[in-house]
Order: structure tokens, then C-alpha cells, then sequence
């Protein structure tokens, strides 16, 4: 059965990046809307660009399973990349008749897809609901102004508007300040601001995710 990927925008779950987010492309996506991802090490400084096929299953719960490459972009890292991402994001809407999923596509590398100023530049760690604010079905906005230093990473975070509780304030602030780093936006004789706008929305509809 064939069936798209969940879009997750921006959010992805794991380590802290290790190399600058480059926007990555789905070949099927009509729409053209990038995600973004922290580019290999050894492609990026070897400057190798490619496209991965790939062919994820999923089993009859909707979860992915495994995954294989259908055809290199040339070099392993990007493949290898293609799955990771490939396999965190294959979710299929379960169809008791179904036993199998099969999802194909192709992953578009290229390193000229940066991501617009503002943009978190990271893999991002996992982001939890406060139990306290999960308990007592509080959801709203927190909005953080981020002081960054010249390498994009984070030196204080403050909270400009809150969600209604500390505790969702607070987890916004220590979940920013978790972050690889952060293209700033730049003023108006082109030099880079010391802070950034983010927030996060905390809703229980859905897993809380960051606004760009």
C-alpha cells in the first residue's frame, strides 16, 4: 500500500547537529516544502550533493520497519542519512486489512536549500509536555527572545509571552537553550542581530512543535 510521510515541520528528535541544516527535499513532494536537516560531515566538507531512493515498510500497526536504499546518490553518508530520516518519519493511517506498507521516494541533497533567517540550526532534542500543565489541560503560546553569540549559539533566553504557566514557559526557555545554534536575522546595514523570536506552541492535539 502506498502512502505519504507525516510532515513534521521543523521538529525533529535526537542529538544536537553536528554540521550546518541544509533544506532536504522529497522528489514526490508537489508542493516543494523543504525540511531541514543537519547536513553529513563528510559530504558537506567534501561538498557532494545526490539524490537517495529509498523504500520504507511499515507494518501492520503503521510503523515504519525497515528501510533500503533503491538507489545511491554516491555516497553512503547521505544514504545512510535518507533512512534515518526516512524511518522517523513513515506513519500510515492503519487499515486492518493491510499486513504491509510501502513508501518510495527520493531525497533530494543539496547544499545551496539553506534555511530562512531565524531558523533553528540543529537536530532538535526531544520537546515533552510539563507534566503539571499536562494534568490540568493548559495549552498556549510561549514566545522567547533568544540573546545569541556570534557562532549562532544561545547565551539567555526571555520570555516575551507567556503560555499561562510557568512550567510551559520555563520548558520553552530550556528547550531553546538546548539548541545547536541559530541564523540570525540581520538589520538594516546587513549586520546580524544579537537575538532571535522563537516560540513554541503547546497544544495537546498534537506533539508541541517550534513556529518559525
Amino acid at each position: 500500500m502506498i502512502s505519504t510521510l507525516l510532515a513534521i515541520p521543523l521538529l525533529f528528535n535526537g542529538g544536537l547537529a553536528l554540521s550546518p541544516v541544509y533544506a532536504v527535499r522529497r522528489q514526490s513532494d508537489k508542493s516543494q516544502e523543504p525540511f531541514y536537516v543537519s547536513y553529513p560531515l563528510e559530504p558537506l566538507r567534501d561538498r557532494v550533493e545526490g539524490d537517495s531512493s529509498f523504500e520504507v515498510r511499515g507494518d501492520k500497526k503503521g510503523q515504519a520497519k525497515n528501510c533500503k536504499i533503491t538507489s545511491s546518490s554516491g555516497h553512503p553518508s547521505l544514504d545512510k542519512e535518507t533512512c534515518k530520516q526516512a524511518m522517523k518519519r513513515a506513519r500510515w493511517v492503519v487499515d486492518p486489512n493491510v499486513k504491509e506498507y510501502v513508501y518510495s521516494d527520493t531525497l533530494q541533497w543539496r547544499l545551496d536549500y539553506s534555511p530562512p533567517a531565524g531558523a533553528i540550526l540543529g537536530y532538535y532534542p526531544e520537546l515533552r509536555y510539563p507534566s503539571g500543565a499536562l494534568k490540568a489541560g493548559t495549552e498556549g503560546v510561549s514566545k522567547v527572545e533568544i540573546a545569541i553569540d556570534s557562532n549562532g549559539a544561545p547565551k539567555s533566553c526571555k520570555i516575551i509571552q507567556s503560555a499561562g504557566r510557568s512550567d510551559l514557559d520555563k520548558a520553552t526557555c530550556d528547550w531553546f537553550m538546548q539548541q545547536a545554534g541559530f541564523r540570525s536575522n540581520l538589520d538594516d546595514n546587513g549586520k546580524p542581530q544579537p537575538v532571535v523570536i522563537q516560540s513554541i506552541n503547546w497544544t495537546m492535539s498534537a506533539p508541541p512543535f517550534p513556529i518559525p
